[in-house]
């Protein structure tokens, strides 16, 4: 019994808000092609997973808006978006890393739970590096090693990951304006009370 979507190997493109993609089918094939979400606006994209296993997902758009991720899915995130934005799982969830989990640097970006609860990120081989991440209450698990790097926030309740950066507001002077975040590492100018170093 059950069904099968087949969404080819080429590209599968997304648009528009809420609930882009929801698939009750019981099984997707082939695991080769690419599901686009392409952002055009600050509206929340909802991905519906259900559980499923995909080849490519990749997030295209530069819009600051949410993209979740429901289901305890397999696939490879390839996030093209380079302004700031926010990337969920479901809270209790684990999304298998079937390949690269890839960014574009960029802007700070965050990537954190749907709750207060964690999600798991899993991956059995290899290395997965993240940049520019605020990451927050995420388990990296699967015996692959994972990385957040390059001016990467630990936000709290992450376990399982390395890096992050421990001076965030370190001067990179990418232009003179002190005012912009994107001239700090981080992503975010100091306060009054934090300590900037140059």
């Amino acid at each position: 019994g059950g069904t099968t979507v087949s969404l080819g190997s080429g590209l599968t493109k997304l648009t528009g808000a809420g609930n882009v993609f929801n698939s009750t089918a019981t099984t997707i094939t082939p695991t080769t092609g690419i599901i686009e979400i392409a952002s055009s606006s600050t509206a929340s994209k909802t991905f519906i997973g259900n559980g499923k296993a995909y080849g490519t997902v990749r997030l295209t758009g530069n819009f600051e808006d949410i993209t979740t991720f429901t289901g305890n899915n397999s696939l490879a995130l390839d996030n093209q978006k380079t302004t700031a934005h926010t990337v969920l799982f479901t809270a209790g969830s684990t999304t298998t890393l079937t390949g690269p989990f890839t960014k574009t640097p960029g802007a700070l970006w965050n990537l954190n739970s749907t709750t207060t609860s964690i999600f798991t990120l899993s991956k059995t081989t290899g290395s997965v590096t993240l940049t520019d991440v605020i990451l927050t209450k995420s388990t990296a698990s699967g015996g692959a090693t994972f990385t957040a790097n390059a001016g990467s926030i630990d936000g709290g309740g992450n376990t399982g990951w390395s890096g992050f950066v421990t001076d965030p507001f370190t001067w990179k002077g990418v232009t003179t304006d002190a005012s912009l975040g994107s001239n700090w590492q981080g992503g975010t100018q100091p306060g009054p009370n934090d300590l900037a170093l140059f």
